[in-house]
């Protein structure tokens, strides 16, 4: 019996039996990174997509707010403007009445300084009245002439005349003029009286010695100047004389020597 043996086939290698294995792990981890990257791209974009759309809801979020500051700031500003008018003009109506108080202080200082020397001359026409009333009634008791007794009732009765017109509401003498005031007597004479705070004097100076309206004096305590006056009210024995403020260099006071000036 003869038996044919076949020949045997040789074995592939079995690094060539596991390289397609190999290839499909490779494959199948190529493919799983592929996927692994583009599931994270996708993500990446998602997220960036969804920062540029905060930023772009951030970025309207703000100029809205831009806008709204930018109205406020308008309103701010007419606000401003409409309040430097309203100032400006508070400020000319301040500066109106302080011009105005100003000016009534002043009107008010001139009347109260007229009353007080329309005080002080009416208390010496009182006490010349009491004075030659007295002395009438020593005429009428004592032997004289008719005529001296009609002479002093006559002054009496142009004293209590000039007293009643100084008693009546009557407007501050007007200054005469240059030519009115001209004189070309000079004449020395005391102070009678002061008025407060030096604001007139009275002189024993008056329309028997020759005064006149808006005659000046010089005021001195031995060689000192203390003041200029102005003769404001002339009556028949004394007159009421207006201190200068600028000139005033001190207290005056009752028997300084006043010096009529041309």
């Amino acid at each position: 019996m003869v038996i044919h043996l076949l020949p045997r086939t040789a074995s592939p290698p079995t690094a060539v039996k596991k390289l397609p294995l190999l290839l499909g792990f490779v494959a199948a981890a190529s493919l799983t990174a592929s996927a692994v990257l583009y599931l994270n791209a996708s993500r990446t974009r998602q997220a960036h997509a969804a920062q540029i759309a905060q930023a772009d809801t951030r970025a309207a979020a703000l100029e809205s707010r831009a806008a709204a500051l930018t109205e406020q700031n308008a309103a701010l500003q007419a606000q401003v403007t409409e309040l430097d008018a309203s100032l400006g003009e508070a400020k000319t109506k301040f500066t109106v009445t302080e011009a105005r108080n100003v000016q009534l202080t002043r009107e008010a200082s001139a009347t109260k300084n007229e009353y007080l020397a329309r005080a002080a001359s009416l208390d010496a026409a009182q006490s010349e009245i009491s004075a030659l009333k007295n002395d009438l009634a020593a005429v009428r008791t004592a032997p004289t002439s008719t005529e001296s007794a009609a002479a002093y009732q006559a002054t009496i009765a142009d004293l209590e005349r000039q007293l009643t017109l100084a008693q009546a509401p009557t407007a501050v003498p007007a200054v005469p003029s240059a030519a009115i005031l001209s004189t070309h007597r000079s004449r020395n004479t005391s102070v009678a009286s002061v008025g407060p705070s030096s604001a007139f004097v009275v002189l024993n100076y008056g329309a028997a010695q020759g005064a006149l309206p808006a005659q000046q004096f010089l005021i001195q305590r031995g060689t000192d100047v203390l003041a200029r006056v102005l003769i404001s009210d002339v009556r028949e024995s004394h007159s009421i004389a207006q201190v200068r403020p600028d000139s005033l260099r001190g207290a005056l006071h009752k028997g300084d020597l006043a010096v009529l000036t041309e």
